[in-house]
């Protein structure tokens, strides 16, 4: 069954930017303003016909949200898939994306109340970890959090509704920007979501280089030396109990196209038994700050 969207205020609060990104991104084609309608016209060919979808260009306009349902009833009717499937991808351009997923064994069992929140929680620890670290690295974090930490946090949402598995989808919305972003070592600062996920990325990747060098050497020293990276016992902890508790876990970011960069999507994976490699290095942390 195709889900159909009727929310008028799910239609209000899409963005332009996401539905011509999208439509950029998916093969459709612009054929320019329609006459002197405040349009765009895009078209596609799909089982023998023409379709077209209508892009408006101001969200002012009084028929907007009929507008954009519109958009999306034929972009669901093209690609066959529900209504809701396709809001959510539009949505999802304009945030950065970060996936987490169970490695093998969690991957298709219902999850209980108790396990679901201790997803969401631990994947919580993980992102408000990489925040703290976009403003300032450290070993260990404790205390109350900063007011653009919180205000970021408060903009990160999953999905709706938890799939049945370990895992969950989150959306971090980010500004648009204007041709290709310099957010991967230019001069340019970007904005602070995009600082967080830069991080996250630098701190996962980090971590699973570091729990490769331990298992060639024995050595947590590794972990110490890249705590400039977004590595800190907050962050070993949530990623630990991920691993625990989905029994190896995939985590996978992916980049908004309202604000494009040039580096491919990013993807990290712990397995099992990395989660007692994670929980050992969080403790060498904490000695080193023994208030956390």
């Amino acid at each position: 069954m195709l889900v159909q969207i009727r929310d008028r205020a799910a239609m209000l609060s899409m963005s332009i930017i996401n539905l011509r990104s999208y439509l950029n991104s998916n093969g459709w084609n612009n054929q320019g303003r329609w006459g002197s309608r405040p349009a765009v016209i895009y078209s596609k060919e799909y089982a023998g016909r023409e379709w077209e979808v209508i892009l408006p260009i101001r969200d002012t306009l009084a028929d907007y949200a009929e507008n954009i349902a519109e958009a999306i009833a034929v972009l669901s009717t093209v690609e066959e898939r529900s209504q809701m499937d396709v809001y959510y991808d539009l949505l999802g351009m304009g945030s950065d994306i970060i996936r987490v997923r169970s490695l093998n064994g969690m991957a298709s069992q219902r999850l209980s109340l108790r396990s679901s929140a201790e997803l969401l929680n631990d994947t919580y620890g993980m992102i408000a970890s990489a925040a703290r670290a976009a403003e300032e690295t450290k070993a260990a974090y404790r205390g109350s959090m900063s007011s653009e930490v919180v205000e970021y946090l408060d903009r990160v949402h999953p999905l709706p509704g938890l799939p049945e598995g370990y895992g969950i989808t989150l959306h971090s919305p980010v500004p648009a920007g204007f041709g290709t972003q310099g957010d991967f070592g230019d001069d340019v600062l970007p904005p602070f979501p995009r600082q967080v996920t830069t991080k996250l990325a630098s701190a996962l990747k980090h971590s699973e280089l570091a729990v490769s060098d331990f298992n060639a050497e024995g050595s947590l020293e590794p972990f110490l030396a890249v705590v400039d990276n977004g590595v800190s016992a907050n962050l070993c902890n949530s990623v630990a109990e991920l691993a625990k508790n989905g029994r190896g876990v995939d985590i996978d970011l992916t980049w908004a196209d309202v604000r494009p960069v040039n580096v491919i999507a990013y993807s990290f994976r712990f397995s099992e038994s990395s989660a007692d490699i994670l929980a050992e290095a969080a403790k060498i942390f904490s000695r080193r700050d023994p208030s956390f």
